[in-house]
């Protein structure tokens, strides 16, 4: 079920294996959808749209990064929808040459039908959802993770980089690097950051930058004494 986070986000909470997914309105009208889930559950993730905002258009998917647990539903939204496909150019031709392994579709058992990417996004370019949303580019994770900051209202969009509890992503999957993370990390805590939208685990609606900065410190313990 679609829970508003604020006037124009609202958020698709993670279920089964899908990762949190989050609707960008724009002028009060043209969706924007960041992530797709797994694709297990689109049947439904379509139908709260439709009763959510009573329409069959879908303006732009932006990915943050192609693991399937936010990528798999892509190709399935992509032919419903024919929205603007937008993915970091390092990660675009994994979704669309149809890669099993980097998207770790494999790890699951599971298939990634290609989907043609409209958009390759470059670090620190602008995505104009009605917020403006920088692109940073922040490896670790996966080679191309990105995050989408919005600095007037201090939103940070971070997909599997950072997470709350001082939490941050895993590095054991194709293309993560721990040194990557924890620079990536500490990037993210000098950004002013107030809300936190993270790809797993509940939003951080106020303060975010105290769970940042912890987020860095812990990942720098880890990498530091040989556990990242």
């Amino acid at each position: 079920m679609l829970k508003k986070l604020l006037d124009n986000i609202y958020l698709i909470p993670e279920r089964e294996f899908d990762a949190n997914m989050y609707l960008v309105i724009e002028d009060n009208e043209d969706l924007n959808l960041i992530d797709t889930g797994t694709g297990l559950n689109v049947t439904q993730t379509i139908k709260e749209i439709k009763e959510q905002f009573n329409t069959n258009e879908l303006k732009r998917i932006i990915l943050t990064h192609c693991h399937i647990d936010h990528s798999g539903g892509l190709h399935r939204l992509a032919k419903k929808f024919s929205p603007e496909v937008c993915v970091f150019e390092v990660e675009a031709p994994y979704i669309e040459m149809g890669d099993t392994v980097i998207t770790v579709a494999g790890f699951f058992g599971a298939d990634f039908p290609q989907t043609k990417v409209d958009v390759y996004l470059e670090n620190e370019s602008v995505l104009d959802l009605g917020l403006k949303f920088k692109i940073f580019k922040m490896p670790g994770h996966t080679h191309g993770s990105i995050i989408l900051y919005e600095e007037e209202k201090k939103i940070l969009i971070s997909g599997d980089v950072v997470f709350p509890q001082g939490a941050f992503g895993r590095t054991d999957f194709p293309t993560g690097n721990g040194a990557d993370l924890v620079e990536s990390l500490r990037k993210i805590s000098e950004l002013d950051v107030e809300m936190l939208f993270p790809g797993h685990m509940p939003p951080i609606m106020q303060n975010a930058n105290a769970n940042n900065q912890k987020s860095y410190q812990m990942a720098k313990l880890m990498f530091d004494q040989g556990f990242l």
